[in-house]
């Protein structure tokens, strides 16, 4: 398919992608964002998932004297209660950070990846962990054919779905994946799928039977556009384009919108991306961060930790939006 030029809103039907300019919901003083309690420590790059009670943060980075430092630590936020705390699991996870996680809710387990800087005894580099919320135990998986920093993972009819990432060689040259791998919790079983378009860290989420993605980066570029993979038909199809490249940005979901928290070219939009017609709609907010966490939980989106000021800090703040004002239809 040929690429009709970067554009801000995509109009999809059966057959065709119709282009059109893309508009500001509302101006920044319109929205509403709420400051939450502060994260024990300011983290970023970490894994996050959420039962619809409680979110988690899973590993990540944090900064130290300008130096930055994997955690090894797994905070919880609970929005009733209305503060962050350590979870007090049996088990320690590994020290990493590029770390992505998903909740399991018919097992209520999170499946956790990511890079490991200091490997520990029959530890992989790139382990595979099992955060059992019921025991509050951690395992380790042994095997992971995918192993790869910043990959995607997301759960759809009980199986995990691994994509994408950044990996190395036997040399320790860089390089990146277009591998997408599921992994069935019942039979202990992977199996190997359709590869995505092209190698790279993106980012997505699951809406019905479908993934949708949104732009990322390889070694040399940042990418804008939308792609979609159908789980039943095991394809990918592109969907449109962004307005402007994207990458290290948030992602969250309630139908019909998938939410790409601090996208735009300086990181303080909100993209609304419409599933039933494939437009994207900005909106503007007062926050800039980057590789921050997004979860909805309740009537609110929750945006945590990442960093700012170009890099330079990893911060510990949380906001809030309320679900009503950014799922007003035009």
């Amino acid at each position: 398919m040929t690429k009709l030029g970067k554009i801000a809103k995509v109009a999809l039907n059966l057959s065709a992608i119709c282009l059109s300019a893309c508009t500001s919901l509302k101006a920044p003083s319109d929205i509403t964002v709420l400051k939450g309690p502060n994260m024990p420590t300011g983290v970023y790059n970490m894994g996050y998932a959420t039962d619809g009670k409680t979110i988690y943060c899973i590993g990540g980075a944090n900064l130290w004297k300008t130096t930055k430092h994997a955690t090894d630590e797994i905070y919880l936020f609970s929005p009733v209660i209305g503060k962050w705390k350590k979870g007090n699991f049996r088990d320690k996870i590994a020290e990493k950070q590029a770390t992505s996680s998903v909740y399991l809710d018919d097992l209520n387990v999170i499946f956790s990846t990511g890079f490991a800087y200091l490997p520990k005894p029959n530890f992989y580099t790139f382990p595979i962990e099992i955060v059992d919320l019921q025991d509050y135990s951690i395992r380790y998986r042994s095997d992971n054919p995918h192993m790869a920093l910043q990959s995607g993972v997301v759960y759809w009819n009980k199986k995990v779905y691994v994509f994408g990432g950044r990996t190395f060689d036997n040399e320790g040259s860089r390089f990146y994946s277009d591998h997408m791998l599921s992994f069935d919790p019942y039979t202990d079983q992977w199996s190997t799928l359709s590869q995505m378009p092209a190698p790279r860290v993106t980012y997505g989420t699951v809406l019905g039977d479908y993934l949708y993605t949104f732009g990322g980066f390889d070694e040399e570029k940042i990418y804008d556009d939308i792609w979609r993979y159908d789980f039943v038909e095991d394809a990918w199809q592109v969907m449109g384009y962004l307005p402007y490249s994207a990458s290290n940005f948030g992602v969250s979901q309630k139908y019909p919108y998938i939410f790409l928290s601090n996208i735009g070219h300086e990181q303080n939009i909100i993209g609304r991306f419409d599933v039933r017609s494939g437009s994207l709609m900005e909106i503007k907010i007062p926050i800039t961060t980057t590789s921050a966490g997004s979860v909805i939980v309740g009537d609110y989106l929750y945006i945590f930790g990442g960093m700012t000021d170009g890099g330079k800090t990893a911060t510990n703040k949380t906001f809030k939006i309320p679900l009503t004002e950014l799922m007003v239809e035009e």
